[in-house]
């Protein structure tokens, strides 16, 4: 590989943007995913912009008498893309209390007693100045990821965790596009 100093990311700024329908295809034009259905989740967490956590893929060598390390297996890996809302708005309550968190005849979202996580398609384009990082999430399952926390110093926020799930017929999770000049 060869060494290229443009290719490495200073996530400077990002953007969240989610579509409430499963495996919708990536945004045509990355600067304009509303143009394609995409909501865009408004401000998110500087202290906590963006996170892949990943769960599980412990390794585990096993032997046979003859051979002590024969093969090795993994168990079976979970990851979830975390960050946090800032936006205390319908849209953005139904992606931490549920997507069958309603609003009722006195202007109140209410919290479901028997919360149902929302699923749907996350698109996250990290900017580095001029130039984008782009990430598609075909099929995630959004819901809260921490306790709200009130600092009097700090904006409050609703921690999500979007779950990357499975596709019959796929083997992909999500993908990630080269860093790019918008446009090119």
């Amino acid at each position: 590989m060869a060494l290229t100093d443009e290719a490495t990311v200073v996530p400077a700024v990002g953007e969240y943007w989610f579509h409430p329908v499963v495996n919708t295809p990536p945004p045509a034009d990355p600067e304009d995913p509303g143009a394609d259905g995409y909501v865009d989740l408004g401000h998110t967490s500087l202290e906590d912009p963006f996170t892949i956590a990943s769960e599980g893929g412990e390794q585990t060598v096993l032997g046979t008498w003859r051979n002590r390390n024969l093969r090795s297996v993994f168990s079976p890996r979970t990851e979830a893309v975390a960050f946090v809302l800032q936006q205390w708005e319908e849209e953005n309550y139904k992606l931490y209390y549920g997507s069958n968190a309603a609003l009722n005849e006195d202007g109140y979202v209410m919290v479901p007693q028997n919360p149902v996580p929302t699923e749907g398609t996350l698109f996250t384009l990290i900017r580095d100045g001029d130039e984008v990082l782009p990430l598609w999430f075909p099929r995630t399952s959004v819901y809260r990821a921490d306790d709200i926390t009130a600092d009097p110093e700090a904006f409050l926020g609703l921690p999500v965790r979007a779950t990357i799930l499975g596709r019959s017929g796929e083997t992909g999770l999500y993908g990630v596009a080269p860093k790019s000049l918008p446009g090119s």
